[in-house]
């Protein structure tokens, strides 16, 4: 079983135990994402996300208000909506030397990274972005 060295973005109310249990089903090396269904035996994980991939209608431009959730972070858009509760853990992260470092583990599916993002390197990855992104927001309730 991989150790855990770091977990970064750790406020989205993942515990460690269902952290682990991730890591045991992944055995990653190297980087790794996944999203994966929680067994019965884990609670359900809240996700944020509203749009077509949560199975909503686009979100439209007008309910929308543009949130910094972080220093480190470009502005999200974000809408007055609850989050929702998921049987999905979507884990980003990486193994090292000293263990699995995790990037972001949250519940609901995956999506892209945000426009803006420092870390979007090519056009289709921008592209890809900010398509998802002009039909899709984060609850910021």
């Amino acid at each position: 079983m991989k150790t855990i060295a770091n977990v970064f973005h750790a406020d989205h109310g993942v515990t460690n135990e269902t952290l682990m249990w991730a890591l045991s089903q992944i055995n990653p090396d190297g980087f790794f994402l996944r999203t994966l269904d929680l067994p019965e035996d884990h609670c359900d994980l809240l996700s944020a996300l509203y749009g077509p991939l949560a199975g909503d209608a686009p979100v439209s431009d007008d309910v929308v208000s543009f949130v910094k959730r972080s220093e480190d972070r470009p502005a999200s858009r974000m809408v007055s909506e609850v989050k929702r509760p998921s049987r999905l853990l979507t884990v980003i992260g990486i193994v090292k030397e000293d263990g699995v470092t995790i990037f972001t583990a949250y519940g609901g599916p995956c999506a892209p990274r945000e426009p803006g993002d420092s870390t979007l390197s090519s056009d289709e990855e921008k592209k890809e972005s900010s398509d998802f992104w002009a039909q899709h927001a984060l609850a910021a309730l």
